[in-house]
């Protein structure tokens, strides 16, 4: 594949690329800084799992769902794709963007490759659960996941502290995952990406892609405590403090 194209109708497919990738853009990920936690509250509790590649395409890195090594050009040009499983938080946490617009209770994916998401599973077995447990998640140093690889409930009293998740409002609701990530087909990735598939993907393995908050993620309304009266466990129903 040569690294230019001529014709209308090349200009007109990465015109339809490029609208698609505005309507659809994918939800922020959860992510630390190196020597850093956060408190998440998990609005499910078996996660979706998938092969996903990671690509560094100008100056970021982006990344695409496998669709396997017969149909996927990433993984016909070498680039070796990953198990990722996702699920859906709220991430407690409270920063403020260039424009000084301030971000707090925001929903994210929290994309955890396989062995982070099997420590945060057999957690989960102890826990009894994941689905509306505040979660501290740290990240020990850069060498570590972005996306966190040590996990603590949040204790109160005590006690592990759970918020009542709504099923009927839709910012409480996991994210579509089916939806969200879908496979592109090979001509959409390699029109995205510009390919010049052998030359530019060859030596991208299996970074992370650094976080990029530049823009407003939605805002959340205030999760209500866990009513836990019945449960002998008794986890900490406490006034959600967001």
């Amino acid at each position: 594949m040569s690294w230019h194209s001529t014709g209308k109708g090349v200009v007109e497919q990465a015109a339809k690329v490029q609208e698609e990738q505005r309507k659809n853009k994918a939800p922020y990920r959860f992510k630390l800084i190196p020597n850093s936690s956060a408190t998440v509250i998990y609005l499910d509790e078996e996660g979706f799992s998938f092969q996903e590649h990671s690509v560094q395409h100008g100056q970021k890195w982006e990344q695409w769902t496998c669709s396997g090594p017969s149909t996927c050009p990433l993984c016909q040009s070498g680039n070796k794709p990953y198990h990722i499983t996702v699920f859906s938080v709220i991430d407690t946490s409270r920063w403020t963007d260039k424009r000084g617009q301030v971000h707090h209770n925001e929903k994210k994916i929290h994309a955890l490759k396989a062995d982070s998401a099997l420590a945060l599973m057999n957690k989960k077995e102890r826990w009894a659960g994941l689905k509306g447990k505040a979660v501290l998640i740290s990240r020990k140093g850069d060498k570590d996941a972005a996306a966190g690889s040590d996990f603590e409930l949040t204790m109160k009293d005590g006690r592990p502290v759970a918020y009542k998740i709504d099923s009927a409002k839709p910012e409480h609701q996991p994210f579509n995952y089916a939806g969200i990530f879908e496979p592109k087909s090979p001509d959409f990735i390699k029109t995205a990406l510009g390919m010049n598939i052998q030359s530019s993907f060859a030596a991208a393995t299996q970074h992370s892609a650094p976080a990029s908050n530049d823009s407003a993620a939605s805002a959340f309304e205030i999760l209500d405590p866990m009513d836990m009266s019945d449960d002998e466990t008794k986890e900490e129903s406490t006034d959600c403090p967001f």
